[in-house]
C-alpha cells in the first residue's frame, strides 16, 4: 500500500443477495416489515426419509440427522452479470451458483458512484457468504462414491454375488447417491474477475446434497 495513503477504511459500495431480497435496500425492507423467509424445505430439496429425525434436537450426538426440515433459500433470480462481464456462455453454464450470486453482489457494489473517481489500487473487495457452493460438492460426493464402492466390492458377501448382480447393485446406489450432481468437469471454481481484478473463489462441500441453496446469502 502506498504510504502515502490516509490508512482509514470506508464503505463506499454494497451489495447483496438473500432469501426474498436481491439487493440491500429490499433486504433492508425485510427487516423493516420483520418478513420471514425461513420455510419448510420440499422434499426435492430435502429427503426428510433419509435425513429428519427430530427425536435428536436433544442429543449430542447428532447421527450426522437434521432436526428440523425448515430453511431459507434464494429462488426465483435471473443473473444478468454473465453478460455483462462477458463470460463466455460455455463457462457460465459450468459456473457455480455461488460463483453468479458472488458476481450478482458484487456487480451492486461496484455501482457506487463513489467509486468512480477512486484509483483501483485503493479499492478492495469483502465478500461474505452465508452457505456453501454446489461445484465442489459434487465433485466431492462423486469422488467419495469411489471409495463406497471400493469397499462395497471388498465385501466377502458382495463377492458371492454374479457379476450382473453387483453391476446392478452398485449403479442403483450410483443412480441414487449421485443424484442431482453435476459430472466432474473442469469446474471454474475461481474464474470470477471483474474490472477491479477481483477474484472470487468459493467451492464448498455437499454435505446437504438436496439443499445446495438453503440458507444462501451474499452481502
Amino acid at each position: 500500500m502506498n504510504p502515502n495513503y490516509d490508512k482509514k477504511i470506508a464503505v463506499v459500495g454494497m451489495g447483496a443477495l438473500f432469501p426474498d431480497a436481491k439487493n440491500i435496500d429490499q433486504f433492508w425492507q425485510n427487516i423493516i416489515a420483520k418478513k420471514v423467509s425461513i420455510k419448510e424445505m420440499p422434499e426435492e430439496m430435502f429427503e426428510s426419509e433419509l435425513y429428519y429425525r427430530p427425536d435428536l434436537l436433544t442429543a449430542i450426538n447428532k447421527l450426522e440427522k437434521s432436526y428440523t426440515r425448515v430453511a431459507a433459500w434464494i429462488e426465483n433470480i435471473q443473473y444478468d452479470t454473465v453478460r455483462k462481464y462477458k463470460i463466455p456462455p460455455s463457462m457460465a453454464e459450468r459456473m457455480d451458483e455461488n460463483q453468479h450470486a458472488a458476481l450478482y453482489a458484487t456487480d451492486q457494489a461496484l455501482q457506487s458512484n463513489t467509486l468512480q473517481s477512486v484509483a483501483k489500487d485503493r479499492v478492495g473487495v469483502i465478500l461474505g457468504n452465508g452457505m456453501v457452493g454446489t461445484a465442489y460438492g459434487d465433485s466431492l460426493v462423486r469422488v467419495q462414491f469411489q471409495l463406497i464402492e471400493h469397499y462395497l466390492r471388498q465385501h466377502p458377501d458382495f463377492k458371492k454375488l454374479s457379476e450382473k448382480e453387483q453391476r446392478e447393485i452398485i449403479e442403483y446406489v450410483r443412480a441414487n447417491v449421485l443424484k442431482g450432481s453435476v459430472p466432474m468437469a473442469e469446474l471454474p471454481m475461481c474464474m470470477i474477475f471483474t474490472d477491479l481484478r477481483l477474484q472470487s473463489m468459493l467451492p464448498a462441500p455437499r454435505c446437504w446434497q438436496r439443499s445446495s441453496r438453503a440458507c444462501r446469502g451474499f452481502i
